[in-house]
């Protein structure tokens, strides 16, 4: 089943170089930050499918219970308390500042 996140933030395009930016590795740390596989986001401004990028499945882990942060381009995303695939997402145009996360996608 694929991954549908809906918006729950204030308005903010998803260009095509934001969704193409939006492919990244999250770093293991002591912060609630999990390390997971690649994603790759795309989609509309109301609607974003979240594909794994190592073999393209869309398979939701529906265990996952924390949040975590792309900050290429500075955006943040939070799919905490994931169920069934569903999740929010946060656009938080205000986190403007140097990445956190070491080895997102340029």
């Amino acid at each position: 089943l694929p991954i549908i996140l809906l918006l729950a933030a204030e308005a903010c395009w998803i260009t095509p170089d934001i969704r193409r930016n939006l492919e990244c590795w999250l770093e293991n740390s002591d912060d609630a930050y999990t390390k997971k596989e690649g994603f790759r986001v795309d989609g509309t401004l109301n609607q974003l499918t979240v594909n794994r990028v190592d073999d393209g499945s869309k398979e939701a882990e529906a265990t996952v219970s924390m949040s975590y942060e792309f900050f290429t381009p500075h955006i943040r995303w939070k799919p905490y308390l994931v169920y069934n695939g569903i999740s929010d997402i946060d656009l938080d145009i205000s986190q403007l500042h140097p990445p956190m996360i070491d080895g997102c996608s340029k």
